[in-house]
């Protein structure tokens, strides 16, 4: 969850700006690497699983 901090020390600034955002917690770090690497085994896997149940149907 990303915490914004806006500049509101100019009341006639029309738009705000996002001056920094909070750095992202080890856990979700490791959350989205797990996941990356879940979607990268499945990516590699598929097509060798494919394989094999072709093979077993055709032969």
């Amino acid at each position: 969850m990303a915490v914004r901090h806006f500049d509101l020390s100019e009341p006639t600034s029309a738009r705000l700006s996002a001056l920094t955002s909070a750095p992202r917690s080890r856990r979700d770090v490791r959350r989205a690497r797990q996941r990356w690497m879940v979607a990268g085994v499945v990516a590699v896997g598929a097509p060798f699983v494919a394989t094999v149940i072709v093979l077993g149907v055709t032969h």
